[in-house]
């Protein structure tokens, strides 16, 4: 993939979570990232289907651990919606093992945003 979509522009991002501060930090500093043109954020994973109806992102970011839908449901029927799409299951639990949805799996720490520049990179981070 690169730094775009494979389709000449630049990628759009998804951050899911259910905590708003999380979201907008993380909208914050992918705006700062070159290859990033797009970033939208969700902290339910209804609003989150719904923004992917609407803007296909090439890479979503999913919190494990949300009410209503949690990210393993979440992330299951992204993979069906958005099959191309670079899927990354992210929490804050060391326990969590990767979900087979997700093309990585990251803890909300240091490395999540190591696994980000690889994904914005065109690698898949291998946790």
């Amino acid at each position: 993939m690169g730094t775009s979509n494979g389709r000449g522009g630049h990628l759009k991002v998804l951050v899911v979570d259910d905590d708003p501060l999380f979201c907008q930090v993380m909208e914050v500093i992918l705006g700062l990232k070159p290859p990033v043109a797009e970033v939208h954020t969700a902290t339910s994973a209804t609003t989150a289907l719904e923004l992917c109806g609407e803007f296909s992102p090439d890479v979503v970011i999913v919190d494990h651990f949300m009410p209503v839908m949690d990210g393993d449901k979440l992330g299951a029927r992204l993979r069906r919606l958005l099959p191309d799409s670079r899927l990354l299951s992210m929490t804050g639990m060391r326990d969590k093992e990767k979900p087979d949805w997700a093309d990585a799996h990251v803890f909300k720490d240091g490395e999540l945003f190591q696994a980000l520049e690889q994904m914005l990179m065109g690698g898949i981070a291998s946790t």
